[in-house]
C-alpha cells in the first residue's frame, strides 16, 4: 500500500543531519532510488516510512500526511481549475457575441471586468476556506 509522506520534512530532518541521500540509504537500508522518490513524490510504503523513522530515531508518524489535508490540496486544485475553466468558458462567450456583433465594445469591455471579479472573489474564497479547513 502506498502511503503520502511529508517529503519537505523528510528533506529537512537529512540536511539537519548534513547527511546524503546516500547516506541515508546506508542508515535506512532503502534504495537510492525509493529515497529519491520519498523526497520528491512524497510516495512510499509503509515499511520504508518505518526505515527511515528508525534512521532519524524518529516516530514515523511524524512523516505520515493525515489524508484530510491530502483532500483539501486535492479540493483547491480542483475549485481552481473549475475556475479557470469558468473563466475560459466566459471569454469565449464574450469573444463570440463580439464576433458576432451583437455585444459593443463598451459591454465587452464590462464583461471581462465582471468575470475577472468573480474569478478573483472565488480564488480568494477558495484560498480562506482552504485555510479555514487545515486550520482545523
Amino acid at each position: 500500500m502506498t502511503i503520502t509522506i511529508n517529503s519537505s520534512m523528510l528533506r529537512a530532518k537529512r540536511a539537519e543531519l548534513h547527511w546524503t541521500q546516500s547516506e541515508l540509504c546506508e542508515a535506512s537500508g532503502l534504495s537510492l532510488r525509493t529515497i529519491q522518490r520519498m523526497e520528491t513524490e512524497g510516495r512510499c510504503s509503509i515499511d520504508s516510512v518505518q526505515a527511515i523513522a528508525a534512521a532519524f530515531d524518529v516516530s514515523a508518524d511524524d512523516f505520515l500526511v493525515s489524508q484530510h489535508r491530502v483532500g483539501i490540496k486535492r479540493g483547491v486544485l480542483l475549485g481552481f481549475a473549475g475556475v479557470a475553466i469558468g473563466v475560459l468558458a466566459a471569454t469565449a462567450s464574450v469573444f463570440h457575441s463580439l464576433q458576432t456583433a451583437t455585444i459593443s465594445l463598451a459591454d465587452t469591455g464590462a464583461s471581462f471586468g465582471i468575470i475577472g471579479a468573480i474569478a478573483g472573489l472565488s480564488c480568494a474564497f477558495i484560498g480562506i476556506m482552504s485555510h479555514k479547513m487545515q486550520s482545523d
